[in-house]
């Protein structure tokens, strides 16, 4: 009867690492033409951008053209666990993945492409050609991510002003004027955005077209320090208005294509709004 059982057992055990086997056999996740692939099939986008020496960043989109996810590749000083023995030791890289819709962002270590689309695709990240909010709910919690901070609610305990001598209250203080708009211009330097010779940005433009919609224009805006801050769009046939999605918080905003210097005058609408700033 005990050896009965034991070969049950073993037979089991073997089943199980066939049927594990089995699985992983059928998804096979490719990176390759700018596309990830799942068993042959596309399953989204992920173009590639040199970053530095060995740097990428790495943008994924849907296949109507809409990014979806933005690695962006950076460095930093190692850590006393990468380096116990102290000395000079290079910079390492590492990545943050920008989740665009949310505003989530977490911290991952150095990964190739392949390893990129690999984590994307094990993580169920993509789903009807979008972000599947489980699943990135899911994967900040794993990965440790955050989303932007919401201000806090107004405070219930203001402070009670006491007369004691009966007379009246002073005034508050006035609040400080706002300040003046910059009447310098903004100009472009390849892909920086310029403001009396400082840099306060830069931008990457697309074109993205699909079978559903018009071609469009689309410029992603990031702060000098490498942070997302803007998406604007406009189509390219008749263009007339940009279409301005400002991040983490999400407001649109539409103003006027004015050419020429229709990207020189959507900046400077932006640094005025203290989007870019130095």
């Amino acid at each position: 009867m005990k050896k009965i059982l034991l070969k049950r057992l073993f037979f089991f055990v073997i089943s199980l690492l066939f049927f594990q086997f089995s699985f992983a056999q059928k998804a096979k996740v490719t990176y390759d033409d700018d596309t990830i692939k799942v068993n042959g099939v596309p399953y989204a986008s992920m173009k590639k951008k040199s970053a530095g020496f060995l740097m990428n960043d790495y943008s994924i989109c849907n296949f109507s053209g809409t990014e979806l996810i933005f690695i962006k590749s950076l460095t930093r000083e190692p850590s006393r666990r990468t380096n116990p023995y102290g000395g000079v030791q290079a910079m390492e890289e590492y990545h943050e993945i920008h989740f665009i819709s949310s505003g989530g962002k977490a911290e991952l270590e150095h990964r190739t492409g392949k390893g990129f689309a690999k984590l994307i695709v094990d993580n169920n990240l993509i789903k009807d050609n979008a972000i599947d909010p489980e699943a990135e709910r899911r994967f900040m919690q794993v990965y440790h991510g955050q989303y932007p901070s919401e201000p806090p609610p107004p405070s219930s305990n203001a402070p009670v002003v006491v007369n004691i001598n009966n007379a009246p209250a002073a005034p508050a203080d006035p609040p400080p004027p706002p300040l003046p708009k910059s009447k310098l211009p903004v100009t472009i330097n390849g892909n920086e955005i310029v403001r009396d010779n400082n840099v306060i940005g830069k931008f990457r433009q697309d074109t993205t077209s699909s079978s559903y919609s018009e071609k469009q224009i689309l410029i992603i805006v990031y702060s000098e320090a490498g942070d997302k801050v803007a998406e604007a769009s406009a189509p390219i046939a008749s263009p007339k208005e940009w279409s301005i999605k400002t991040f983490p918080e999400g407001k649109n905003f539409n103003i006027m294509y004015d050419s020429p210097g229709e990207r020189e005058k959507m900046f400077r609408y932006l640094a005025d709004k203290n989007y870019l700033i130095y």
